[in-house]
């Protein structure tokens, strides 16, 4: 092969590879946003409880929303370092 097919493989290989790692980007962009919203939604369904055992029960899946989300960030600054 010629020089110039190499590079234009090699050039092909790369974007897909980008354009992959982009559309997971997004992909994680909306799940982030959905956790933020639930994780909101949550916050304000405590503050209303009465119950002080279902408040618990609320604000303790808030935080494993909280925590879900936390790790997200982490993988998608990950991927934006790449």
């Amino acid at each position: 092969m010629k020089l110039q097919k190499l590079l234009q493989r090699v050039e092909k290989f790369i974007d897909d590879k980008e354009l992959a790692r982009r559309k997971q980007m997004d992909s994680m962009h909306e799940v982030l946003s959905a956790l933020k919203q639930k994780e909101r939604n949550l916050k304000a369904k405590a503050k209303a409880e009465n119950d002080a055992g279902a408040r618990a029960s609320i604000e303790k899946k808030r935080q494993v929303v909280r925590e879900q989300r936390k790790k997200g960030l982490t993988a998608l600054k990950g991927l934006h370092k790449t």
